[in-house]
């Protein structure tokens, strides 16, 4: 097995699992919060979300240091992981019910993320494909 084949394996154990606490009532919907503040003669904005902590910049031309990603970045990012998530929550099911071989399983898992991943935002807005 390949070591995406591995994972969405665990995927597939942690969705059923999710799922029995769900259809238990032990598991339902949770508030989301992040927590921003911009910082000093920086300007630097420090992003807390959980345990985890990130920093958004803006670029030398608008005034920025270039520290971290800007936010239309970050949030470009958060799109594409979010497409990226969502597709090997629907490969780890998709295995689940069809006998599928890794290689295939593989293929495709790489092929979608090529796909979610080889879209961008152009400066002018509109999307292009590298």
């Amino acid at each position: 097995m390949s070591a995406l084949t591995d994972y969405l394996h665990e995927k597939l154990i942690a969705l059923r699992m999710r799922k029995q606490r769900i259809d238990a009532g032990e598991l339902g919907a949770k508030t989301l919060s992040a927590q921003v503040t911009a910082e000093g003669r920086s300007g630097i904005r420090r992003v807390r979300i959980r345990d985890f902590q990130l920093v958004t910049d803006a670029p030398p031309d608008l005034a920025g240091y270039n520290l971290g990603p800007s936010a239309p970045e970050l949030l470009l990012g958060s799109l594409g992981s979010c497409i990226v998530h969502t597709l090997m929550l629907q490969a780890a099911w998709l295995c689940a019910f069809l006998t599928v071989s890794p290689f295939l399983s593989s293929v495709l898992m790489t092929s979608a993320a090529r796909i979610a991943f080889n879209w961008r935002t152009s400066a002018s807005g509109t999307s292009k494909s590298r």
